[in-house]
């Protein structure tokens, strides 16, 4: 008989163990969906398309017209690479807020191209390029070009 108790009160001692281990575990689950539902991209934000980290302008590139051509130019970005870029008619051309023509192009204006990459020709064909009328050096650098102004009077070679 005693031996009967002691089988009966382990199973139950352990029933009681497992429900309270299910519990625990579902709570858990719970707890951490309603953080997920918090955050919802949370865990997608170091997750790239084939594994590596996009490049800056990727899909586009800021430079300075080097050569034009018959619907398509050349832009010089700031470490000297050369970049072909291809104009159709549904591509958007705008100085300032006017739009422009792909004949008002001239070299040595500052533009901004975006786009997307032809892999056949190795260029980026444009959906919208704007011309910079009046390129500011420090912009593409820093919001704040003149927090440190001594600092930048010491290095007067920094843009």
């Amino acid at each position: 008989m005693k031996n009967k108790q002691t089988v009966l009160l382990g199973l139950g001692i352990g029933i009681g163990a497992a429900i309270v281990l299910l519990l625990v575990f579902f709570s858990g689950v719970y707890i951490g969906s309603k953080r997920a539902g918090l955050f919802p991209f949370w865990e997608r934000r170091h997750i790239y398309q084939n594994g590596f980290v996009p490049n800056r302008f990727g899909h586009g590139t800021v430079g300075t017209i080097d050569t034009v051509g018959e619907n398509t130019f050349v832009v010089k970005d700031r470490s000297g690479a050369l970049k072909t870029i291809l104009v159709d008619e549904k591509t958007i051309l705008r100085r300032d807020r006017a739009e422009i023509k792909f004949s008002d192009l001239k070299k040595d204006e500052q533009v901004i191209v975006i786009g997307e990459p032809q892999e056949q020709e190795g260029a980026i064909k444009a959906k919208a390029v704007r011309v910079i009328t009046e390129f500011i050096k420090d912009a593409t650098r820093s919001a704040t070009p003149n927090m440190f102004p001594k600092f930048r009077k010491d290095f007067p070679s920094l843009p």
